[in-house]
């Protein structure tokens, strides 16, 4: 069969129909090798299919390209418009977090939001040192569980029996907090070093007004230790100075529908907690 396909048959044709001697008396018409001219059409037949699926193979190639390229224009107009309001929202909620009671008006925090690129680097060091085994540490302390209080104990225990349930989701939980729980923003807060633990109350009535007034512009939130348990990295990103204890980091951004993000822990019950004396 000849390389050329199709188009080279019909030019083969078209050469023997020219090279052919006329008909005498009759120019319209030309004597012509019959046989080899059957052989041609022939060869068209058995090349056409072949070559008529592939042009299908090619368009449906180029339209699933397309449609892939359109897909992936979404995600990142998505995702932009996403970053966008939820940068957008941070200045407010941290507006709304100042309202948080402190001890004689002293407002310890500070706010750091690492956002786009900032973000994205911090994420690339986190990801790079967990893949190389380096364990993380914090500014605050890590106190060995046998050391907390047994109620305490018995509270993560559950904790703990209740992420291993999620199965495969379980995984996918431990593999997030590398990627600082996929956050269009993190608001990394601070105190000053040395500060009095009236400071740390404040801190934490603090972080929970910045969870709640998330929540109530439509964002997840999450505070955790994985965010701050590489201070140094983010220290050098966010420019925070070492007079400033790295408290804690909330991750900030559009919750997710999967299993991961629609878990939350159970809670003792308020009898558990609450003394009432009359």
């Amino acid at each position: 069969m000849d390389e050329t396909g199709v188009l080279g048959l019909i030019e083969e044709l078209s050469i023997l129909l020219e090279d052919s001697k006329p008909v005498f008396g009759k120019n319209n018409l030309r004597q012509v090798d019959i046989n080899q001219a059957f052989e041609i059409m022939d060869e068209i037949r058995e090349t056409f299919p072949g070559e008529f699926a592939q042009a299908r193979q090619i368009v449906r190639e180029r339209q699933s390209l397309l449609d892939d390229a359109d897909a992936e224009s979404a995600r990142l107009i998505d995702d932009a418009r996403s970053q966008a309001m939820t940068i957008a929202s941070e200045q407010e909620i941290v507006r709304i977090a100042q309202q948080a009671p402190s001890w004689v008006n002293s407002q310890p925090w500070r706010v750091y939001a690492a956002t786009g690129a900032a973000l994205q680097r911090i994420k690339e060091h986190y990801i790079a040192s967990a893949a190389a085994g380096e364990k993380g540490d914090s500014d605050f302390p890590v106190m060995p569980r046998t050391e907390w209080s047994q109620a305490a104990q018995a509270n993560m225990a559950a904790t703990g029996e209740e992420i291993a349930a999620l199965g495969e989701t379980a995984r996918e939980f431990t593999a997030s907090q590398g990627r600082l729980f996929n956050a269009q923003a993190v608001l990394y807060i601070t105190i000053p070093k040395n500060s009095p633990l009236w400071s740390v109350h404040d801190l934490g009535a603090f972080s929970a007004m910045l969870a709640l007034a998330a929540f109530d512009k439509g964002l997840g939130a999450i505070n955790a230790y994985a965010l701050v348990n590489r201070p140094g990295v983010v220290r050098e990103i966010m420019g925070i100075g070492e007079d400033e204890t790295l408290a804690i980091g909330i991750a900030l951004g559009h919750v997710a529908d999967t299993p991961l993000a629609a878990f939350s822990p159970s809670r003792a019950d308020v009898e558990e907690i609450l003394t009432i004396k009359d």
